[in-house]
């Protein structure tokens, strides 16, 4: 166990403790050393601490071979290169040096958990849209898979094979979103490139209270490997948090809702500073664009509305109308159903 894991004890209710707590011990010797190391941290967590020592989970291995922890893999570099270094000395300095690496699994594995390709057993993969996605802003799309690479990358930037891993999966990333994006707009993935090329990249475009028509590129930072400490390359100031968990479910939020409703401004007579109800529907692929409203919902694309209290007067009293309307069709409908039934019994009698 680390040093730093501190371990109390209750009296009444037995051992307080961490949870699980990982360690990887490095031997410089034969197998068997390993494995009379091995005994004696079993008999020490037994006897002192309590604990049993999982015989699954703790494995020994060669340094030669790939060690997996905290789901990197570590292996003992064994580089015979000669270089020069600072001082002009020639040395071996990239031989017998412990190097992190970032497992292939991890990268199949996290394209299959975010469901961005077609078939994961191809030959060639081909991204495809995230469906679950085509409800949010173009905004959010973008912040979110933005999210979820900076996640990943910041996790395994200590990885000497991070630049080659994350090239795959970005490249898989942005086409998956470009094809979201796409599939909201209806739209192929090379108009909508084009329609949100800005320089040399791309990106979402948005509106905030001081600045007009800011772009929120897709990631483009890069995936070099990370020194320690880590500095995030857009502040350039020390990040403590380099192995964070992406939270991705805050761009899913109802932001969008919200920042229309705090606008205080009717989206359809543009009445501003009154009292506002929201207006929705079951889903806006069943709209006929029948009247004012249901055109609203497809050119918008949404589901709700923020309306005034006269204007949602209004869109409830069409629904009711157009309600009635189906209603009476139906009837009339069954009635004449009716009728002719009734006629081609008279006459089989």
């Amino acid at each position: 166990m680390s040093g730093d894991v501190q371990v109390r004890f209750c009296e009444r209710l037995g051992g307080r403790l961490p949870g699980a707590t990982r360690l990887i011990i490095g031997v410089h010797g034969s197998k068997k050393d390993c494995q009379d190391i091995k005994e004696k941290l079993g008999v020490f967590l037994r006897d002192t601490l309590k604990l049993e020592l999982s015989e699954e989970k703790t494995l020994i291995t060669n340094s030669s071979d790939k060690a997996r922890f905290l789901n990197y893999e570590v292996k003992v570099r064994e580089n015979y290169k000669i270089f020069e270094n600072k001082d002009g000395e020639k040395a071996r300095s990239g031989n017998r040096c412990i190097a992190l690496f970032m497992p292939r699994d991890t990268m199949r594995n996290h394209i299959i958990k975010k469901k961005i390709v077609k078939d994961i057993d191809a030959k060639q993969w081909q991204a495809k849209a995230r469906d679950d996605l085509q409800n949010l802003s173009d905004l959010e799309i973008v912040e979110i898979y933005n999210a979820e690479i900076r996640g990943l990358y910041r996790y395994y930037g200590l990885a000497e094979n991070v630049s080659n891993r994350m090239d795959t999966i970005y490249y898989m990333m942005e086409y998956s979103c470009l094809k979201t994006l796409a599939g909201k707009h209806k739209t192929s993935l090379k108009k909508m490139r084009k329609k949100l090329r800005d320089g040399k990249g791309w990106g979402a475009r948005y509106d905030t209270k001081t600045k007009k028509n800011q772009t929120r590129f897709f990631y483009d930072e890069g995936f070099a490997m990370m020194k320690v400490p880590y500095r995030d390359p857009r502040t350039k100031k020390i990040d403590p948090k380099i192995d964070s968990k992406p939270n991705a479910a805050i761009y899913m939020g109802t932001t969008e809702l919200e920042s229309r409703m705090a606008a205080e401004r009717c989206e359809r007579c543009g009445k501003e500073n009154v009292d506002f109800h929201i207006h929705h529907v079951r889903s806006v692929k069943d709209l006929k664009d029948k009247d004012e409203f249901e055109k609203l919902h497809i050119a918008k694309r949404r589901k709700t509305l923020v309306l005034c209290k006269e204007c949602h007067a209004m869109s409830t009293a069409q629904q009711a109308t157009a309600s009635n309307k189906s209603r009476a069709k139906l009837t009339a409908k069954a009635k004449e159903q009716s009728r002719r039934a009734k006629a081609s019994l008279v006459g089989t009698v």
